[in-house]
Parts: structure tokens; sequence; C-alpha cells
């Protein structure tokens, strides 16, 4: 499992494999994502911090699995086998932009 850092704070996480884990947090579409994503006020990306992709702790594992278990509970259907899952490892949401 891999864990990407953002300014030394570990942000989110993936089950993917290192070579994918490392394109998916380096893709565009997922960077907007982070620009748009807010966390206690701040935007979790400023579009200029590095993203460091490394190993996952074991305390980042145990965290993920308990995400996980509760994601699968709730799951159905059968995965892809292609898939990989990602967990944000802080409260995430979306900035709410003001109409007018």
């Amino acid at each position: 499992m891999f864990t990407l850092e953002i300014g030394g704070r570990p942000v989110a996480m993936t089950d993917a494999s290192a070579e994918r884990a490392h394109e998916f947090f380096a893709g565009q579409m997922f960077k907007a994502h982070l620009g748009q994503l807010m966390s206690q006020g701040q935007r979790l990306w400023d579009g200029i911090a590095p993203l460091v992709v490394r190993p996952s702790s074991e305390e980042e594992i145990v965290r993920f699995k308990r995400v996980q278990a509760a994601a699968d509970e709730e799951q159905e259907d059968e995965e892809e086998p292609d898939t990989f899952s990602v967990v944000y490892l802080v409260e995430a949401e979306e900035e709410e932009v003001e109409a007018g």
C-alpha cells in the first residue's frame, strides 16, 4: 500500500501497485480533484506543494483496512480484478461555490 503526502501530511492512500499508485496520484484528474477538496477550512492541495508517494505505515494500513471493511459491507457488487481503492486519511469535503 502507498500513501500520498502533501507538505509532509498524509492525505490519501491506495492498495494499488507502486506503479499504479504513482500514476494515479500524479494524474491530472486526481490533482484537479485535490485542488477542489477542503479539510479543516483549507485546500488539500494548493497546486504547488510537492505530492510525495511513499510506502504506507502500519498504522495507515490498519486504518485503510478498517475503512475498506466498512465499505465492503455496503458494496454487494464484485469488483473488477483491475481495480484499486483510495482512502482519504483526512476529512475532506468539496469546496462550496456560491451562486451569483
